[in-house]
């Protein structure tokens, strides 16, 4: 059998966990699979030294229309699509301009696609107009055969056939993301993970990370590309830590305690409640807010808790800074329900099933 797949990059989150951890199972099952990736991003590219908010819409707009726009294009024209027994498209493969063009001349070359969607994309500030990005999507979605998501508010969303849809967790590789095998350190660790783009919610609980480490002595630590931000540098005992793929692991084993602090909107109601299921993984408890697939994922009490008030952040938080058998135990529990409900293991397999389904003869 074989498979092409429309990624959105070889180093971008959303490709390495969604999909190509899964290559090496998908070809021990028979399925061959050839990967297209974008010369730049979809919404385009910026260098980081172009000053101004206009030059840098305009240099952006520019590398959408005459660099993304006929790589993909080209890639359609060439990929000899007919040739294979499926398409998979992850998400939306343009923003620009609104509607499903090249999704459409996918189609004329092979009906047999599914559309993955692993965020609430059409309702993102920096696209288009939310009302036209949603229709996109929606006519995107009647193209496909099947629609995999994260979550049922994307599923909702993102067409009006429930019987197309298949509800897969963004996971990790639970033979890789392992619980710390070696004592941490004696200080309790609270850390937190993500893009420099979504550092904005640890704003949040500011005032309760500030109070829980004034009174437990407790360390921070803040993982992600940016390594230094100056509203939380004054937090005693800050660590900044620089992501990269080879050492994200261990990076994650040195945290006793993972938080997930979110605003309640329809950008982060699309969210998968990644952070949480790293956590899990790890074998670690969770503070988060109870938004979106954060409530589906953590089990309130025993694998973390789920909080709303800055009394509850502080409340919460101290209670497991000062409770290593606390932590432990909620952590064994994290790690079990991982096992059970979001393993890569039973991710792969239903993906390995929906791609059999899809290439039968459609009636």
């Amino acid at each position: 059998m074989k498979i092409a797949l429309f990624l959105q990059g070889k180093s971008t989150p959303s490709t390495r966990f969604r999909i190509l951890q899964y290559l090496q199972r998908f070809s021990d099952a028979g399925i061959e699979c050839t990967c297209f990736y974008p010369i730049i991003p979809k919404y385009g590219f910026v260098p980081q030294f172009l000053p101004g908010k206009r030059p840098r819409q305009l240099f952006r707009s520019i590398t959408q229309w005459f660099f993304y726009l006929p790589h993909r294009w080209w890639q359609i024209r060439q990929a000899r699509l007919h040739e294979y027994d499926a398409v998979i498209l992850q998400k939306q493969l343009s923003i620009r301009p609104t509607g499903a063009y090249l999704e459409e001349m996918i189609t004329r070359r092979n009906k047999n696609i599914a559309l993955d969607l692993d965020d609430a994309e059409f309702t993102n500030p920096a696209a288009l107009d939310s009302a036209k990005s949603q229709a996109a999507l929606l006519r995107v979605s009647e193209l496909a055969i099947k629609v995999v998501v994260c979550n049922q508010y994307l599923a909702d969303a993102a067409t009006h056939t429930p019987s197309k849809v298949v509800i897969l967790p963004t996971t990790v590789d639970e033979r890789r993301y392992l619980p710390a095998l070696s004592s941490k350190s004696t200080k309790p660790c609270i850390g937190w993970t993500g893009s420099a783009s979504t550092l904005r919610y640890l704003r949040l609980v500011l005032p309760a990370l500030e109070a829980v480490i004034e009174k437990t002595g407790a360390s921070l630590v803040v993982i992600s590309d940016q390594i230094w931000v100056d509203w939380l540098s004054h937090i005693p005992g800050i660590r900044f830590v620089k992501w990269n793929e080879e050492d994200e692991i261990s990076q994650l084993q040195s945290i006793d305690i993972g938080i997930m602090p979110l605003t309640d909107d329809t950008w982060t109601q699309g969210k998968c409640a990644f952070k949480i299921i790293q956590y899990m993984a790890i074998g670690i408890p969770t503070v988060a807010s109870p938004v979106g697939m954060n409530c589906e994922v953590t089990i309130d009490g025993k694998t973390g808790y789920l909080v709303r008030s800055h009394d509850e952040w502080v409340g919460t938080l101290c209670t497991l800074v000062e409770s290593e058998y606390l932590r432990k135990e909620m952590g064994g529990l994290a790690r079990r329900h991982f096992m059970e409900h979001f393993s890569s293991a039973t991710v792969a397999s239903a993906w390995i099933e929906l791609m059999r389904n899809l290439a039968l003869p459609q009636s």
